[in-house]
C-alpha cells in the first residue's frame, strides 16, 4: 500500500470570501477578495500587483498566511525516505510519477478538487455513464484531478482548513471523506506513513507576496534540492524556474501612479484640457 499526502498551499491562506465565520470588519473587506481564478500566466503573476495595490491604497496590510504552515510537518506521519514532489498546479497530484501504486490519498486543501460540476474526464466510465453526456471533453485539471483516484477505488480524504470548515458544497456522487482540520496528527487511513508527499503552490489562489512563506514551508521538511519538480513551478532559481518577482516598492509605486491618474480625472471638468503632466 502506498499512501500519498498532497498539500495545496492555499490551505494556509484565509480567503475571507470563502471563510465560514466572518467578523464585521472582514465583511466590509469582502470586495477586496472577490478574485477570479484561472491557471493562466496573468492570474499567476500580473494580477497580484493589482490586488496588492487595492489593499495598500486603503492603508491595509497585505494578508499573510495563517501561520499554521509553521510546524505543520511535525503533525504528519511521513516516512524518512518518502518521495517529495513539487508543482505549481494541483493537477500534478494525478501525474503518473505520483499516482502509480497509490492506494490512499490525503488531500490537505481549501478545496476538494472533484465533482464541482460533473466528472468531466471520465465520461465513458461505467460509474458515470448514466449521469454524464458522452460528448464531454476528457481532460484533467486542477479542479478535478482527484476523480482519477476516486474512479480507481482509492481511499480519498480531504482535510479542510479550520477557517473554511465544511462550507464547500460537494456533489452527491463524491465519495470522498471530508473533514475539518482539528490541529492533530495527519495520518493515512491505514495508519501507515506517507511514502509520497506532494505540495503545490496554486499561484492563482495563493498570493505572490506569500511566496517566501511557501519556500520556507518546503524547506522545513527537506532541502529544496530534494523536491522533484513536476510541470511548471516558480519558487526559486534552484528549482529551475524563476520566482514570481515581488517588491513592496513596486506596489507603492503602482498605488501612487493610480492615485495621480484618479486625481487628474477628478480635477478635469468636462470639455476642458487635462492638467499638464507632472
Amino acid at each position: 500500500m502506498t499512501a500519498l499526502l498532497t498539500i495545496d498551499f492555499d490551505f494556509f491562506f484565509r480567503n475571507i470570501l470563502e471563510a465560514g465565520e466572518k467578523t464585521d470588519e472582514e465583511r466590509r473587506l469582502l470586495s477586496l477578495y472577490d478574485w477570479g481564478h484561472r491557471e493562466a500566466l496573468f492570474f499567476l503573476f500580473d494580477i497580484w500587483l493589482i490586488r496588492a495595490a487595492a489593499f495598500r491604497s486603503r492603508g491595509l496590510p497585505l494578508p499573510g498566511t495563517t501561520g499554521e504552515e509553521g510546524g505543520f510537518w511535525a503533525r504528519c506521519h511521513i516516512a524518512p525516505d518518502a518521495d517529495l514532489f513539487l508543482s505549481e498546479s494541483h493537477l500534478f497530484a494525478a501525474h503518473n510519477r505520483i499516482a502509480t501504486d497509490v492506494t490512499e490519498v490525503v488531500n490537505v486543501d481549501a478545496h476538494h478538487d472533484a465533482g464541482y460540476h460533473r466528472p468531466s474526464d471520465w465520461a465513458d466510465h461505467p460509474r458515470w455513464r448514466r449521469a454524464v453526456p458522452p460528448e464531454l471533453p476528457k481532460q484533467l485539471d486542477c479542479g478535478n484531478w482527484a476523480e482519477k483516484y476516486l474512479l480507481a477505488g482509492v481511499d480519498y480524504r480531504v482535510v479542510y482548513p479550520r477557517w473554511k470548515g465544511l462550507r464547500e458544497q460537494a456533489a452527491n456522487w463524491l465519495t470522498a471523506t471530508r473533514v475539518v482540520d482539528d490541529g492533530g496528527e495527519i495520518v493515512a487511513p491505514s495508519g501507515k506513513p506517507f511514502t509520497k508527499v506532494h505540495v503545490c503552490r496554486s499561484g492563482a489562489w495563493s498570493p505572490a507576496w506569500n511566496d517566501r512563506a511557501f519556500k520556507r514551508f518546503l524547506s522545513d521538511l527537506a532541502p529544496l534540492r530534494r523536491w522533484r519538480v513536476l510541470g511548471r513551478t516558480a519558487v526559486g532559481r534552484n528549482l529551475r524556474l524563476p520566482a514570481r518577482p515581488w517588491r513592496d516598492a513596486d506596489v507603492e509605486s503602482y498605488v501612487a501612479e493610480w492615485q495621480t491618474a484618479m486625481d487628474e480625472v477628478r480635477l478635469t471638468p468636462p470639455g476642458s484640457s487635462p492638467p499638464p503632466a507632472r
